[in-house]
């Protein structure tokens, strides 16, 4: 499955595992996106 950070919200559970384009692991299943400070990181990488 293809997403686009834009598609991760702040406060999301992620529900299947998501890779990069080098099928490197960023999020893993379960991972709750409620940490602001963790949201904004992530964000400031794409």
């Amino acid at each position: 499955m293809r997403i686009s950070v834009d598609d991760i919200k702040n406060n999301m559970i992620i529900d299947e595992d998501i890779y990069n384009s080098n099928g490197r692991l960023i999020l893993s299943k379960g991972l709750s996106v409620s940490d602001e400070s963790f949201y904004q990181r992530f964000i400031e990488k794409k």
